[in-house]
């Protein structure tokens, strides 16, 4: 399996992932804030999120739904701990699955920081995922997030004016 932006050693602590992306950091910080564009490209997979709520100021909350998957909904949750426009993002992460029977698994919080760095070319996002508990997560969250960039890179490459 490829994962070219996974950057620490899959199932390590802390998740990096790192992309350069051929858009200016207010384009690509606009597609980490924007409920309607999370939607478009958020999550490694094709199958796309169900809804995207996004409250992209500190203290403000962020929940991203798949919506039913063969017996399953899995729910991505947390809050804003710090924005800083085009320039950084930091927000707590829960993961949340639950399966028809009506058994529930949720993990600990963890936290992600995202931070956009303007190139001559484009933008730099470094993300780091910390304090992800068990190494199993930490291996799904370093493939999510690869697959993730992968999606997001591809959504900018394909909207109009993504380098403005």
């Amino acid at each position: 399996m490829s994962l070219p932006f996974l950057k620490s050693p899959l199932g390590d602590e802390p998740v990096v992932v790192e992309g350069h992306f051929n858009a200016s950091p207010e384009r690509v910080f606009r597609a980490w804030t924007d409920g309607k564009e999370m939607k478009a490209w958020f999550g490694p997979g094709g199958n796309g999120l169900y809804t995207a709520r996004v409250d992209a100021r500190v203290g403000g909350r962020w929940r991203l739904d798949y919506g039913d998957n063969n017996g399953q909904r899995d729910v991505l949750e947390g809050q804003y701990l710090e924005v800083v426009t085009d320039s950084r993002l930091v927000f707590s992460w829960i993961h949340e699955r639950r399966f028809d029977d009506g058994h529930v698994e949720k993990t600990a919080p963890s936290q992600v920081t995202v931070t956009f760095a303007a190139t001559s070319d484009g933008t730099f996002v470094r993300l780091v995922h910390e304090r992800i508990v068990k190494k199993a997560g930490r291996l799904g969250v370093g493939e999510g997030w690869n697959g993730t960039f992968a999606r997001l890179e591809e959504y900018l490459a394909t909207r109009i004016g993504s380098v403005a």
